[in-house]
């Protein structure tokens, strides 16, 4: 299988074990598997989706710097 982009190896990285992401919020670190980091991605997919939303419509995300802004970013691609 071809991989050009990041996004073509999404499959592969959601049935790899371990950690994935480590976020340290000054308070506690908080550990993301590839496994959530996948879920995340397929979540945020699900409700542009709902929303309307479709391929080549412009959306605004503003948030916090936070470990979902990379599900987020993997979900936005078809």
């Amino acid at each position: 299988m071809v991989r050009d982009t990041l996004v073509d190896f999404f499959a592969d990285l959601s049935a790899l074990e371990g950690d994935f992401v480590v976020y340290d919020d000054g308070y506690r670190p908080r550990h993301f598997s590839y496994g959530e980091m996948a879920g995340m991605a397929r979540a945020f997919a699900l409700r542009l989706r709902a929303s309307g939303i479709r391929k080549g419509d412009r959306v605004l995300v503003w948030s916090e710097n936070r470990p979902g802004w990379i599900g987020g970013a993997l979900g936005m691609h078809p």
